[in-house]
């Protein structure tokens, strides 16, 4: 590891994307079926769902994600190592940076907190 670079070699690195990967399969399956199965009923019964905040983990998962993603060194198109972290992090940014970022905004809490002042 140099200077805080994770080289794509490295196992654990390997593990932490098949991880995100199962987190992301978690959330193409999760998100049709909490919109879709909503409940709507006012009644005192609390699920699991209401005292951990699955989407919430998840969403601090992908935050530490996006961190990590500075600091992953990866080939380029001509099969060149980049390890140098500013190329790291501008390659990073000018691609998939906001689509990452924008993807753990809370939407839903942000609107339904929005609701709560009418």
């Amino acid at each position: 590891m140099k200077n805080w670079v994770v080289y794509p070699e490295e196992v654990w690195r390997t593990r932490w994307e098949l991880f995100i990967a199962l987190l992301l399969l978690f959330v193409c399956v999760n998100t049709p079926l909490s919109l879709a199965f909503e409940r709507v009923d006012d009644t005192e019964t609390q699920t699991w769902r209401d005292i951990v905040d699955v989407e919430l983990f998840v969403d601090i998962i992908f935050l530490v994600d996006i961190i990590m993603n500075f600091h992953f060194a990866f080939y380029n198109s001509d099969f060149e190592l980049i390890d140098d972290k500013k190329r790291i992090a501008l390659s990073y940014v000018k691609g998939w940076f906001i689509v990452d970022f924008l993807a753990i905004i809370p939407l839903d809490k942000i609107f339904k907190g929005a609701g709560s002042f009418n």
